[in-house]
């Protein structure tokens, strides 16, 4: 499959190829049906003051992201705009990201992801027995564009919706066991090489739960092929001054999961991912969905 721009957003972060997968044994385990909800969090408050600022607003996205830089003092609105612009490659995939609310709906070996980014909507549905997903994005302003897609798990990284690690540049290692909402998990950090010091994603911490349908990996920003459900993910960028970004998995409900809440919407517009530039035109019809500024 031909990579064009998308691959330059990839190359940027250095987040490319994909890991392997640690033993395929474990695949649904005991949290058979219920609801989970992703939160995404960030360490440094001034990230997270501006992010707060935009997900509270009931603007139009643009006039938010403009009031979010109002809102903040002078000193902070120069502090934050450096970080921003020395972390472009990150800042523009959270812009881009479900960063806000997500609700996870697990079923069997079906999962499924409804979240809510700056500007849009997505929804995100696999199915770990059949071995492949759907895709819905959809702008939730002014038009209403979106854009449906069937995939198998080596496609979403080729399109930089989602990024994973390249084996050639990260090290990973497993660490201690603990527990997230009463399950066990096994941390494991993937470590950028010495020699790949300036790629922006230095150190990935991940929490990984056998105990959960690893599907829901393919509904993080961040794919890992592990032995297991990832509960949470600590990303830290080159820069130290940035802070943290969580994704951690909470409030974990078994209930009865309806027919509707792992049914994707379909768009008018449905990409044929059997097509040689599927995922450059998934990445170009991703970006003008997601964005926002005037």
């Amino acid at each position: 499959m031909r990579k064009l721009s998308y691959l330059f957003l990839l190359a940027i972060i250095s987040l490319v190829g994909c890991t392997k997968d640690k033993d395929d044994d474990n695949n649904n385990a005991n949290f058979q049906e219920g609801k989970i909800e992703l939160e995404v969090t960030f360490t440094n408050p001034l990230v997270a003051k501006f992010f707060n600022s935009i997900e509270n607003s009931s603007k139009h996205p643009a006039y938010a992201y403009d009031d979010a830089w109002s809102n903040l003092t002078s000193e902070e609105n120069n502090t934050l705009g450096n970080l921003f612009e020395d972390n472009w490659s990150i800042v523009d995939h959270l812009y881009r990201s479900p960063i806000f609310s997500n609700d996870i709906y697990i079923k069997g070996n079906i999962v499924r992801l409804v979240g809510r980014g700056i500007a849009h909507e997505t929804q995100n549905i696999w199915n770990t027995e059949t071995a492949k997903g759907n895709v819905y994005v959809a702008r939730t302003f002014g038009n209403g564009q979106s854009m449906s897609f069937s995939y198998e798990s080596d496609f979403l990284p080729e399109t930089g919706i989602t990024l994973t690690t390249g084996e050639g540049v990260y090290v990973r290692t497993e660490g201690e066991t603990s527990s997230i909402e009463g399950y066990p998990v096994k941390k494991v950090t993937y470590t950028a090489k010495p020699e790949f010091d300036r790629v922006v994603v230095q150190k990935l911490e991940l929490y990984v739960a056998a105990d959960i349908n690893k599907g829901i990996n393919l509904l993080h920003p961040f794919y890992f092929e592990e032995n297991g459900g990832i509960l949470k993910i600590e990303v830290g960028v080159r820069d130290a001054d940035f802070g943290k970004i969580i994704y951690e998995m909470k409030n974990f409900v078994k209930r009865n999961v309806s027919t509707e809440e792992i049914t994707n919407a379909i768009s008018d517009d449905v990409v044929n991912t059997g097509d040689d530039d599927a995922a450059n035109i998934v990445y170009e019809k991703f970006r003008n969905i997601t964005s926002f500024i005037f």
